[in-house]
């Protein structure tokens, strides 16, 4: 039995209904300002391999537009401000590297186990590049 057109039609038919569905649950989720689970991962692994960075215990995103928005509070151990703030810094960093989208992150650092820490610091960056704007 041969293939009619009307067989084509409904494979057809079936492959933009996929895509639909997929394209609805993305503009739903940016719509409510959810930011999907992958890009809170990779903001979660990029901050712990900073070295200094024992845990990240808050951690949220958010889209602003076509950027990323959002904040963490890392738990790092011991020493000084001085060492608290180049671990901030270069959490923001990896952050941004990672997610070039990230428009506004704020880091901000803690003692390890609930410890009143001597210290607490906190870093933001703004990106570089001008906002994407195109002509309607």
């Amino acid at each position: 039995m041969g293939r009619t057109v009307l067989d084509h039609g409904i494979l057809i038919a079936i492959a933009i209904f996929v895509l639909l569905i997929g394209t609805i649950r993305s503009i739903g989720r940016r719509l409510l300002d959810g930011v999907e689970p992958d890009l809170l991962h990779t903001a979660e692994h990029a901050l712990l391999h900073v070295d200094g960075v024992e845990d990240v215990t808050q951690l949220r995103l958010r889209w602003s537009g076509h950027r990323l928005q959002g904040d963490a509070v890392v738990q790092v151990r011991g020493g000084t401000l001085a060492d608290a703030d180049r671990i901030v810094a270069e959490g923001v960093g990896q952050v941004h590297h990672h997610l070039r989208v990230v428009d506004d992150f704020r880091v901000r650092a803690t003692g390890v186990g609930g410890a009143a820490a001597p210290w607490v610091t906190q870093r933001t960056t703004v990106s570089s590049e001008p906002p994407t704007r195109s002509a309607v």
